[in-house]
């Protein structure tokens, strides 16, 4: 069969394999091409998808294909998303590229602790490193994250080189004055203090100018002022909402309503810590009902999202929902919703079908953790970047 004309090395005495990986599974390859069945797992997909992509077996391809994409929630130490979304860029998979990329974007908490994490692959680290709309923990835990790939021992001799190149797409001004203070100690810093100097200078001024000020300053036009998808408490600009035993809570009729109350910051700035923003959070997770004078005067089944700015002062402002789902007893995020609105001119902001009504009620729905509803409500405030500078939206009205 191997010699067949289809094969790329049907002129050949014999079949070499390059790949150790490949070598590995040969003999389940081979028992494929003769029964159809072969049993693949998290470790042999890679290699099983190059040799049928070598030895063009479609029906293999699409196996394995479909088997990553069915695997991308695994628990962080059997995470292999990263060197599949390598290997689908390389060999043009691009559903699996672009599911791939997703998962990483929205799980970077669970892709640090993979065994990938190390070996990424340069380039693509450098595109995590510049985007906003990664979701994680902190910029500290990202930065941690990126110095144990920096100080990797396969890559010793490019260190210097590629903290200058790696550095500069960290968000050191956004990080709390506490979490800078940290990283001074850390071994590579006090290694390298040449390269880390201007990062930490440009930091600890950012903290230290306060808003009605800023603008006269001459920070450079970049994105490292700008919040990413922070969950933790460090940044102050999440909340979690969580809606415990759905199923079994109040029916269609007597609803529920969830409010909730919390305080995000104006800007990343300790200078800017006293001026907070306060908003009021009502969520209808089974539908909504309106009453007027003891009668039910409009009720649907739509998910319905409020949040009410309370101290009016006038912003514009990104609503990121991350939505959270569970798989292989591990707990992932399925979906990010982005909304952007201006409280300048309305301080009310209401979303009508935040989540699809009928898939949230369903037995197996894929939005429920052990029957508990699980969402992050991140609210950044948006960043205009000038030639001069960078000021928030707040400034003029401060």
């Amino acid at each position: 069969m191997l010699m067949s004309d289809k094969w790329k090395d049907a002129d050949q005495g014999e079949i070499q394999l390059e790949d150790t990986q490949c070598e590995a599974v040969f003999g389940q390859f081979l028992e494929y091409l003769y029964t159809g069945k072969v049993h693949i797992t998290t470790d042999k997909a890679v290699p099983l998808l190059i040799l049928a992509d070598k030895y063009n077996v479609p029906e293999l391809k699409e196996s394995c294909g479909a088997f990553m994409m069915r695997h991308l929630v695994t628990s962080p130490g059997n995470n292999h998303v990263l060197s599949w979304y390598q290997y689908a860029k390389t060999c043009g998979h691009h559903d699996l590229q672009e599911s791939c990329n997703q998962f990483i974007e929205w799980n970077i908490d669970t892709i640090i602790g993979s065994p990938d994490w190390e070996m990424m692959d340069r380039d693509q680290l450098m595109s995590l490193l510049r985007s906003s709309d990664i979701v994680v923990k902190s910029e500290y835990s990202l930065y941690c994250a990126l110095e144990l790939w920096l100080t990797h021992a396969s890559r010793a001799e490019y260190l210097e080189e590629n903290l200058q190149d790696l550095l500069p797409l960290i968000r050191f001004p956004v990080m709390t004055p506490q979490q800078l203070i940290n990283l001074e100690g850390h071994s590579l810093v006090q290694d390298h203090p040449n390269i880390f100097e201007k990062h930490f200078k440009r930091a600890f001024r950012f903290h230290a100018v306060p808003v009605d000020l800023r603008s006269e300053e001459h920070f450079s036009r970049s994105r490292v002022y700008e919040f990413r998808n922070y969950t933790g408490a460090d940044h102050k600009i999440a909340a979690s909402i969580i809606i415990q035993n759905y199923s079994s809570t109040s029916g269609n009729l007597n609803r529920v309503r969830h409010k909730q109350s919390l305080h995000t910051v104006i800007s990343g700035s300790n200078a800017d810590s006293h001026d907070t923003l306060h908003w009021e959070m009502t969520f209808y997770p089974k539908g909504f009902y309106r009453t007027a004078d003891g009668f039910v005067v409009e009720r649907n089944n739509a998910v319905r999202f409020l949040i009410t700015l309370q101290n009016g002062k006038p912003i514009d402002m990104d609503i990121i929902h991350v939505v959270y789902s569970h798989q292989n007893k591990v707990t992932f995020v399925k979906d990010i919703l982005y909304h952007s609105h201006s409280f300048s001119s309305n301080n009310v902001f209401q979303i009508e079908n935040l989540l699809p009504f009928d898939d949230l009620r369903s037995q197996n729905s894929p939005y429920l953790i052990e029957n508990s509803l699980k969402i992050q409500v991140i609210l950044k405030p948006k960043i205009m970047v000038k030639n001069d500078g960078i000021q928030n939206s707040v400034e003029n009205s401060l």
